[in-house]
Order: C-alpha cells, then structure tokens, then sequence
C-alpha cells in the first residue's frame, strides 16, 4: 500500500521551480546599488553639511585641508547624535616622606576624565575617576548642557542626513526594484531590503571613520575620536528608518503610479472591445 506522505512528481516539480524562482530574485537583487547608495549617503551628507558650514562662514580654510575635513568630520558626527570623545591620562607618582626625609611610600597616582561632547545639539557628559596603585579611589559623573552658538537653528543640521538618506533612498527604489502591479505587501517588503542593503553601507563608513578621526597627545595620554557606540546605533537606526521610507517612497513615485493606471486603462479598453 503506498505512503500518504510520499511526495507526488507535481509536488517535487513545484518545489523545483520554487527554489529557482528564489534563486533568480536573489541573483537579480540589487545588493551592490545598495551598499554603493549607503557609501553615498553618507558622504552625500557629508558635503551637504560641508556646503552649509561654509555658507554661514564655520570653516576656517587657512588650517590647512587635512584640519578642515577632520573637523567637518567631527560636526557630522554630532549632527548624527554621535558626541566627540576625549579620554585624558595624567599619572604622577605620590611620595610620603618621614621627618628625617626617608621614604615611607610610594604609591602611583593615575587620573582619567573622559568626555562625551556634542557641538550641536549642545551637550556634555564629564567622567573622572582616580585610581591608586590600580586601585578605584574616587568616580564622579556630571552631565551639563552648554550652548552650541550655532549660526543657524539646530534642526537645519539634524535635518541633513536624513534628507541625503531619503534622497539616495528614492532613487534606489524607484531604479532598483521593478512594481510590476500595485501590491503593498511586495513594496513594504521590498522597502525593507533595501533599507537593510543601504543601512550596511552606511554602518560601513559610519563606523570606518571613527577610527580616521583619531588625534592622539603625546604618550597617548590624549585620545580623541568620535564615539564609537553611538556611531553604532545611529549607524543603523538612520539608514534603516529614513532608508527605508526612501526606498518605498521611490517605488510608488507619481511617475510609475501614472504608468499602471494608464496600462490598466488600456487593458479595460481592450477587454470591453473583445
């Protein structure tokens, strides 16, 4: 007696065809474009930003071109919310002495602040900490908001990497991925991928240049770079929200909408001739 469960031949040849489907939507998937739009998106706000700070006269072109990019660098870092760190090392050795002058003990004084600045949204975190002889002795944090003096209001800087986003976002959508018929399940869906595509290239860079924006002192007991947990976060939160909203926004553009409505129109016309 033959097995229920046994596979017919028209099962097995739709799982086929199946797979191969799978196979060809991912061969034709438009990964590259992505993760070139990400890369784009990102040094697109870059000179957005550089365009504006030049305008209301904030770069200073007599430092040099190398002191000029970094600094840029540095203010999109805090328009993407990712505040500048600055860790500070001073060690100095402590001597007690008795009254005749011999030495009673020595002990290693290590003192380390560290700084989370943001230039534009005009925030501050302080963190000391003392340590003897390797041992914690003292920790105090202050959080303080300062005054930005920007020449322009704040939400003009917020707004530019959002708007490059969108900007690469539509014309990924709207070049990349092919509506045959209005369904917004396959745009939703569709606008997710690309949103992820994008969002890696983004996070690339993102996090790449927290690491070409470093100055050290002498010693290394200066550091100072963009923070890199927040470069994290807004490296995936920006690209995946804003990407996303472009990457739909650019499949249901007027243009294509137009296009469906007037192929539907021609293929009721036809229908109502036959």
């Amino acid at each position: 007696m033959p097995d229920d469960d046994s596979d017919t031949p028209g099962d097995e040849m739709e799982s086929s065809d199946g797979a191969e489907s799978l196979l060809t939507r991912l061969d034709s998937y438009p990964l590259a474009q992505g993760l070139v739009g990400g890369i784009a998106s990102f040094l697109g706000g870059y000179v957005l930003l550089f365009g504006l700070l030049t305008s209301v006269g904030s770069v200073d072109f007599d430092r040099g071109a190398s002191a000029v990019l970094e600094s840029v660098g540095y203010v999109f870092y805090n328009v993407l919310h990712v505040p500048t760190y600055l860790r500070l090392n001073r060690t100095r050795q402590v001597t007690q002495r008795a009254e005749n002058g011999t030495v009673v003990r020595e002990q290693e004084l290590v003192s380390i602040t560290e700084r989370w600045q943001n230039g534009v949204t005009g925030t501050q975190t302080i963190e000391q900490r003392q340590y003897i002889d390797g041992e914690l002795v003292g920790n105090a944090t202050q959080s303080t908001a300062v005054d930005p003096g920007l020449p322009v209001p704040e939400l003009l800087y917020l707004a530019i990497p959002v708007v490059a986003l969108l900007a690469v976002g539509y014309v990924y959508g709207d070049r990349c991925f092919d509506l045959d018929e209005w369904d917004p399940n396959t745009v939703i869906v569709q606008g997710l991928l690309g949103g992820v595509t994008l969002t890696v290239g983004y996070l690339l860079v993102t996090l790449g240049g927290t690491f070409l924006l470093v100055k050290t002192g002498s010693e290394g007991q200066a550091l100072l770079h963009p923070a890199r947990f927040e470069a994290l976060v807004s490296g995936i939160v920006y690209p995946l929200v804003a990407g996303t909203v472009g990457v739909v926004a650019g499949q249901v553009s007027f243009e294509d909408l137009r296009e469906q409505q007037v192929e539907a129109e021609n293929a009721g016309s036809d229908s109502d001739r036959s």
